[in-house]
């Protein structure tokens, strides 16, 4: 389960006909042809313009191979279809981050958080998407913000220590990832239904903890040429 459903799910967050994205599956099998997987599903969206499935399965098709302009307009597509559908916003603002179109990000962050429990969600999503469009000190200082708001919210924290993860040789930036990551772990180990969520971002925590590590090597080698220089 990708973080976008972990989201979604975890904040009750509308997807259009309840389609997980497990249901693009044959899609994503087909992708091995991909000419002819988009010319079946172009015929499908053809023939049922009005059928959120159908447009949901192409715009996986195009994420699938990295058209991400085509994609995100798959799922514009479902979200004037159905705009309570939160899969088709986060997709929407993850393949805007993508293609580094900060107003759309901007835009469609706002949609998502005027949705039903879309506020914590809109958050995490924008605080990333920040980072794919070299905003780096933007998305620290809004997942900053958002961990002191929201401490015990798993998104903010994961979130946050996914972008701190953007410099992994930055010993102060690894020592928050293991923190928030750490907490993260702790509140989801108490909700019996975030079991697989869990042991993902434990999985996250481990390579923090490496990061972390060899920052702290680092130093230490950097303490040892110090004094061996001072004594010169």
């Amino acid at each position: 389960m990708t973080e976008l459903q972990h989201t979604l799910i975890d904040h009750n967050i509308s997807v259009a006909g309840s389609i997980p994205e497990e249901e693009s599956a044959a899609a994503l099998e087909m992708a091995g042809n991909a000419a002819e997987a988009e010319k079946v599903f172009l015929e499908e969206v053809r023939l049922a313009p009005e059928s959120k499935t159908s447009w949901h399965n192409l715009g996986m098709l195009y994420v699938h191979q990295s058209r991400l302009n085509v994609a995100r307009n798959c799922f514009l597509r479902v979200h004037e279809l159905d705009e309570k559908d939160g899969f088709a916003v986060c997709r929407i603002i993850d393949l805007s981050a993508l293609l580094k179109d900060m107003p759309s990000v901007e835009k469609w962050c706002a949609i998502l958080a005027s949705m039903p429990n879309g506020e914590i969600a809109a958050l995490a999503f924008k605080a990333r998407a920040f980072t794919r469009c070299d905003r780096y000190q933007d998305a620290k200082k809004l997942i900053l913000d958002a961990v002191k708001n929201y401490p015990r919210e798993p998104d903010i924290l994961i979130a946050c220590g996914d972008v701190m993860m953007v410099y992994p040789t930055v010993g102060p930036a690894m020592e928050t990832a293991c923190r928030v990551y750490a907490r993260a772990v702790d509140i989801l180990a108490s909700r019996w239904e975030s079991i697989y969520r869990q042991r993902e971002i434990e999985g996250r925590l481990e390579i923090a903890l490496q990061h972390r590590q060899k920052c702290r090597e680092a130093l230490e080698v950097i303490a040892v040429l110090s004094e061996d220089t001072c004594s010169w």
